[in-house]
């Protein structure tokens, strides 16, 4: 017997909603999503086959609806981020370049997954920050990301996506810290500490190794790619490790935010393997441990600012709180006014 929730969303026009929501036919949609924000059975659960975790959902409606929305001589982009922690693994751990591809899987989740491989969708090519393109102008769109000085600036998509006429970006249920338009705000308006000093060796396929410029936000570990290149490590040492910590943090004065131990002394306090020892100190050279807390960036502070600016539409669709963003030219005014107060956009976390 199917939920109550099943036949509800099976009933709704996902098309009229986004007409709803303020998306119109030529528009450039840049959609940022999480398809278990519409319910259990949007990740697979109900009237869709559990082992494909949504795809049907993804393939069937939500994508179809989008394109419907912005007609033919529209556009839709999604994120097909394959990160920067992943570069820098392969570059520290293993001493070897990461490789990419256009078929390197997107790290971004199940509605970008399914986008990448419908019809006449396209990827530009990028490291870290590719994009997925479907629809009118998608090859101008993506043209040229590879020789992009940084990541989401000056000639990536991010930049043409952010000049062209009737930009939106729609958020999925998910918030702003999940929308990677800001970093593009952040590279043109000069946001301190967002790029690393580090330029990481990449093997492109068919292009050879290039240097890369990345970011250097926060930057984590991931737990089950270190545990499986350096086993070992004890669970003292595991929980200090992947405690969150800034790499390369240089947004403000170390003065003003004082570790209260460097990752290098707890390496050297916890690990006794020798060999373990060297290559955590190598992974972690420079990165700055706060056991009583650390700072985030918080872009999720922008709502505010942006709903009283009338650049900002929210409705809900299922369970899903989906958002609107528009006029981007003010958006990014909004942004730079913001970025000129001190520290603005972090957030304390500790104990």
């Amino acid at each position: 017997m199917r939920s109550w929730f099943t036949s509800g969303l099976r009933q709704i026009n996902f098309t009229a909603c986004w007409e709803k929501l303020g998306i119109r036919k030529s528009d450039n949609l840049f959609v940022h999503s999480s398809l278990r924000s519409f319910g259990r059975e949007s990740a697979g659960y109900h009237y869709f086959d559990p082992p494909n975790k949504g795809m049907d959902f993804a393939q069937r409606i939500v994508i179809p609806s989008l394109l419907d929305a912005v007609g033919w001589e529209g556009l839709v982009i999604m994120p097909a981020l394959t990160g920067t922690t992943r570069l820098f693994c392969d570059l520290w751990i293993d001493q070897q370049p990461a490789m990419w591809g256009l078929n390197t899987p997107s790290r971004i989740g199940r509605l970008s997954e399914v986008f990448g491989k419908y019809d006449l969708t396209i990827r530009s090519v990028h490291p870290t920050h590719s994009v997925f393109v479907n629809g009118n102008g998608a090859e101008d769109l993506v043209s040229g990301h590879v020789d992009s000085k940084t990541p989401c600036g000056f000639g990536s998509p991010y930049e043409k996506f952010g000049k062209m006429k009737n930009s939106k970006i729609l958020l999925i249920g998910v918030n702003l810290r999940s929308c990677t338009f800001i970093h593009y705000l952040e590279e043109v308006h000069g946001a301190p500490g967002h790029m690393s000093k580090e330029e990481p060796e990449v093997d492109m396929e068919d292009l050879g190794i290039r240097k890369f410029k990345v970011h250097a936000n926060e930057w984590r570990l991931p737990r089950a790619v270190l545990r499986q290149k350096l086993p070992g490590l004890s669970p003292a040492a595991e929980y200090t490790l992947f405690n969150p910590f800034q790499y390369q943090f240089g947004a403000w004065p170390e003065d003003d935010i004082e570790p209260d131990f460097s990752q290098e002394h707890m390496i050297e306090a916890l690990v006794q393997e020798p060999e373990l020892k060297a290559t955590l100190k190598r992974v972690f050279a420079g990165a700055r441990a706060y056991s009583s807390g650390y700072f985030v960036k918080d872009f999720s502070r922008l709502r505010e600012p942006l709903m009283s600016g009338g650049c900002m539409k929210q409705i809900q669709v299922g369970n899903a709180i989906c958002t609107l963003i528009f006029d981007l030219a003010k958006v990014s005014e909004i942004f730079r006014r913001l970025l000129d107060k001190d520290r603005y956009f972090l957030r304390y976390e500790g104990s």
